[in-house]
């Protein structure tokens, strides 16, 4: 992307942390000046049938699917209220 003109930056990021998200989105605000689109596609599904009473699989689920969504629009929408627009795009 770099040697076409473009810019790009990598941040490692864990879905499941709300500072990991929050990082991510302060350094792209950093980065490029603002926050036009965030992309939520985080997401895993256990093969893990409930009645095995596999709850730990489950959490985790549910914090890469839900709260991983959740953390990347709270970080996200403070900087696009200001901005007055911006895009959020969620994926499951």
């Amino acid at each position: 992307m770099e040697d076409g003109g473009g810019k790009a930056v990598a941040v490692a990021t864990d879905v499941t942390k709300l500072e990991d998200v929050r990082k991510l989105v302060d350094t792209a605000k950093e980065t490029f000046g603002r926050v036009d689109v965030i992309f939520n596609n985080a997401g895993l599904m256990p093969l893990s049938p409930l009645e095995s009473l596999k709850i730990g699989e489950w959490d985790q689920m549910i914090d890469v699917n839900m709260k991983g969504t959740l953390y990347g629009i709270a970080a996200a929408l403070p900087y696009m209220k200001e901005q007055k627009s911006g895009h959020i795009i969620n994926v499951s």
